[in-house]
């Protein structure tokens, strides 16, 4: 799975079914005209938080080792829940990847 998978939120959009749904629509501000979204938070302000770190970790991120990403990623999982740190599964040994089979932000196809 490509890291920026792990950070992406709910997109919804302007006639999406979610917003016939009483607890999507007291969780979404107006909607925002730029991005063609409604933007939300989640009711417990941590999982926001969480989300942005995340985030900031995947940014930029297109090759390296896809296990230490998750890793990381778990890291901060476990920090922002207050869990101990637990032993990860061995993860087998992920191939190096051709850029074209991944597909990036930047790529015009991509949403």
């Amino acid at each position: 799975m490509p890291s920026i998978q792990w950070a992406i939120r709910l997109l919804i959009p302007e006639g999406s079914r979610l917003l016939e749904l009483d607890d999507i629509r007291v969780l979404i501000e107006p909607f925002d005209r730029e991005s063609l979204v409604y933007r939300w938070r989640h009711p417990d302000p941590r999982v926001d938080v969480l989300q942005r770190a995340i985030e900031a970790r995947i940014a930029g991120t297109r090759r390296g080792d896809r296990a230490l990403v998750f890793r990381e990623v778990l890291t901060l999982v476990q920090q922002a829940i207050s869990a101990p740190s637990a032993p990860l599964l061995s993860l087998p040994p992920v191939p190096p990847l051709v850029r074209a089979s991944v597909p990036y932000l930047d790529e015009p196809w991509y949403c």
